[in-house]
């Protein structure tokens, strides 16, 4: 079967057919032959030709097997194969353009290596190392260590000696991917270790508690005695508080069902718990202003149930609302009033659309319930449950029709104009599991 790449290609390839000047103007792009194929001449290139050139450059720029190449070297690579099929080297077969395709692809790709990945990180305590969250271990920085990994030297030591770093294996094509690879990672893992942290202590801990600053970071291929580039950054200042093994590993254990989404689940969805991780993780950056803090718990909810209503009717916070809900049922966790998320959602509307707006400590106590009770609540469950592998799948398994039903009959019992909406809501969603239900049951 012919991937995308290999089909543009092979496109390419069949377009270089000669044409006259005013053939088609829709574009051009004009370039000199290389010296040893043609010496002092150029070649023109115009229409489809020049889209599918560009498009193929695109193609190969997303490859993960071309990360060693930069866009200018990919597009020279190009260059020289069509020039060798307008020169007449190659044949214009439809079998020989399959054949150069794939020799192209060939000769340009090249199998990921793996590197070591160190980056500094504060607010730690040397007691750490050895524990780790995801991929990633905690190491204390010794003279011994550094000696071994050749980051000895003046810099290092003095600054360095007795602190914390966060070790990884990356998997990448050149060593700038692994560097920007391995920082992605190290933020991830610092996202992860804030709320495992916050979990596990359950009291209200002040943001610069929780900052975990990273400095410098060095890569090397595995295996390799000497570091290839180590990225410098500024010495990170230590943070008040700088957390013991005992406390990290309350953390990691909190943490288990996140980083098993991460390893186990589609990325299409993984994404969505990392996305909203790392909002959680955001409203506890020091400094940031209550409307920002707001914002940022409830794009962490809003990552994980999304609040579009997919044709069911109801308001964005109604959504949202029913959805806690269904939620806290499957989980065996129950579930807030939804009033309070409706609410929190018109206040969260006012924010973003410039009006006025009333934000209290209460309010910001009260999404950050709610958003550390869906994230880790939803990531509990998804990890266990080996059939959901989208959002659509964690949908249909929290939208049952006896759920619906359950929570028809406690908004019947409510009395107001929201919890009307929401129980219609909640009979449209009935309706449609029960419509699914017997429309599996036929099959």
């Amino acid at each position: 079967m012919l991937m995308k790449t290999e089909k543009l290609l092979l496109k390419l390839l069949a377009s270089l057919r000669p044409a006259p000047l005013e053939a088609d103007l829709r574009g051009f792009v004009v370039r000199p032959i290389p010296a040893d194929l043609a010496s002092g001449r150029e070649l023109v290139l115009r229409g489809e030709s020049v889209s599918l050139l560009h498009r193929s450059e695109d193609s190969l720029a997303q490859d993960p097997q071309c990360e060693h190449l930069t866009s200018q070297e990919i597009s020279d690579a190009l260059w020289r194969l069509i020039c060798r099929v307008h020169l007449g080297h190659i044949g214009k077969s439809p079998r020989t353009h399959r054949q150069v395709a794939e020799d192209f692809l060939l000769s340009v790709r090249r199998p990921w290596s793996t590197y070591d990945f160190l980056q500094l990180v504060s607010g730690l305590k040397p007691d750490v190392q050895g524990l780790g969250i995801g991929r990633g271990t905690f190491v204390k920085l010794t003279p011994s260590l550094l000696r071994d990994w050749d980051l000895w030297d003046e810099t290092f030591l003095p600054t360095y000696k007795g602190r914390v770093g966060l070790h990884l294996v990356i998997g990448a094509g050149s060593p700038e991917a692994a560097v920007t690879r391995g920082e992605a990672a190290s933020r991830r893992i610092v996202d992860h270790l804030r709320i495992g942290l916050q979990q596990a202590i359950n009291v209200r801990l002040h943001p610069d508690q929780l900052t975990f600053p990273t400095g410098w970071c060095a890569i090397r291929a595995t295996g390799s005695s000497r570091w290839s580039r180590v990225q410098a950054g500024r010495t990170p200042p230590r943070q008040s508080t700088e957390w013991d093994a005992r406390h990290v590993a309350l953390a990691i254990d909190r943490l288990g069902a996140l980083e098993l989404i991460a390893e186990t689940k589609p990325a299409a969805l993984a994404s969505r718990f990392s996305r909203a991780a790392s909002w959680l993780s955001e409203s506890k950056t020091l400094g940031l202003a209550p409307r920002l803090q707001f914002l940022s718990l409830f794009s962490a909810v809003r990552a994980v149930l999304g609040d579009r209503a997919s044709g069911a009717g109801g308001t964005k916070g109604e959504v949202l609302a029913l959805r806690s809900m269904l939620l806290g049922m499957a989980t065996g966790d129950g579930f807030v009033d939804p009033i309070a998320i409706t609410d929190l959602y018109e206040r969260r509307s006012s924010i973003t659309h410039g009006s006025e707006f009333d934000l209290g400590e209460d309010h910001l106590s009260e999404i950050n319930f709610i958003a550390t009770r869906v994230l880790f609540g939803s990531a509990q469950f998804v990890s266990s449950e080996p059939a959901i592998r989208s959002f659509s799948d964690l949908l249909r398994a929290i939208e049952t029709a006896d759920s619906l039903q359950t929570v028809h009959r406690w908004l019947s019992r409510q009395s107001g104009p929201t919890y009307e909406r929401l129980q219609a809501l909640a009979d449209i969603k009935a309706n449609g599991s029960v419509a699914a239900h017997s429309s599996a049951s036929m099959r």
